[in-house]
């Protein structure tokens, strides 16, 4: 049974379906959603994508140092890793 979460990270909010059944606890779920949400983001694979309305910035859809789903909060920069992408969370990293 798919289950639905949305992913907020930067200045964007998505939907991302995971397999409830795969996972025990629902902050494993939330970790699967924020991955693949940021692999969609990565990947330009930006439809279902719903950009928050920020006066002040006028330059895309960004990533924060945060990413929130379902109440759970973790560090993009995990995210990232888990994803595979060790080579943009060193960027982060370094950022900080």
């Amino acid at each position: 049974m798919a289950i639905e979460l949305e992913v907020k990270c930067g200045n964007w909010t998505t939907s991302i379906e995971v397999e409830g059944k795969v996972f025990v606890k629902r902050g494993d779920m939330c970790v699967e959603a924020m991955t693949v949400a940021v692999e969609n983001f990565l990947s330009g694979k930006h439809e279902g994508f719903v950009m928050t309305e920020d006066e002040d910035r006028d330059d895309g859809m960004t990533l924060d140092h945060f990413m929130t789903c379902d109440g759970n909060i973790c560090m993009t920069k995990f995210i990232l890793i888990n994803a595979g992408r060790h080579d943009i969370a060193r960027l982060i990293k370094e950022e900080i």
